[in-house]
């Protein structure tokens, strides 16, 4: 798959505004926070694709998952979520190719409505304000194309069932809620972006690359 070159990290206050098909995003120039819990009651999570991150000297380059805390990226090897509590969750993808996918996994599920929002992905109409770029467009999906998946991010159960999967398109930012119950879960993307022949070597086995564990307490 295709590497993207830049993996700087943009700031980004996120104001979700669902009507239909719209969204509205904010983006400013702040310090983003993350795994907040906001007013509404919802816990606000954001997680970042970024590539070039060096696995070795052997394998080289390879996609990372990071969650974003306090301006700063963290290890995804374990992602908390409360018990209960809906979840606000952005990706914030900047890897810019598609990699191999199984159809399965291009379906939403687990989410509100087994729904996600693509924002970048999709029409997009900008303009300046006075604290930032506001974004208005994207598009409300409950399937992707299996030829426009960079990345999954899958939450599996204990019988190894599908509580959540979330297709993530190329240079795209997705938006998603949802719950889950009290338990230690395995995440994983389920697109074929690491190492080896087949593209499940290197970063795709390794906790806090492309796979690890949710612990929802």
């Amino acid at each position: 798959m295709e590497i993207g070159k830049r993996t700087y990290i943009v700031a980004i206050v996120v104001i979700i505004a669902v009507a239909g098909f719209g969204i509205s995003y904010n983006v400013a120039n702040a310090v983003a926070q993350n795994s907040t819990a906001n007013n509404s009651g919802t816990y606000a999570v954001t997680l970042v694709v970024t590539t070039n991150n060096i696995f070795n000297q052997t394998v080289g380059d390879q996609p990372a998952y990071y969650v974003l805390e306090n301006g700063t990226l963290q290890s995804s090897a374990v992602i908390s979520f409360p018990a209960g509590k809906m979840i606000s969750l952005t990706i914030i993808n900047y890897d810019d190719g598609p990699a191999d996918v199984a159809s399965q996994y291009a379906n939403v599920v687990g989410t509100t409505g087994n729904q996600i929002t693509i924002i970048n992905d999709t029409n997009v109409n900008s303009s300046q304000g006075t604290s930032g770029i506001n974004v208005s467009g994207g598009s409300v999906v409950s399937k992707v194309p299996d030829t426009n998946i960079a990345h999954t991010f899958t939450v599996m159960g204990t019988s190894s069932n599908v509580l959540l999967n979330i297709p993530v398109p190329p240079s795209s930012v997705v938006h998603a809620t949802f719950t889950l119950n009290s338990g230690s879960y395995t995440w994983q993307c389920e697109a074929a972006c690491g190492s080896g022949s087949a593209g499940w070597g290197g970063a795709m086995s390794t906790p806090g690359w492309m796979t690890g564990t949710v612990s929802v307490a």
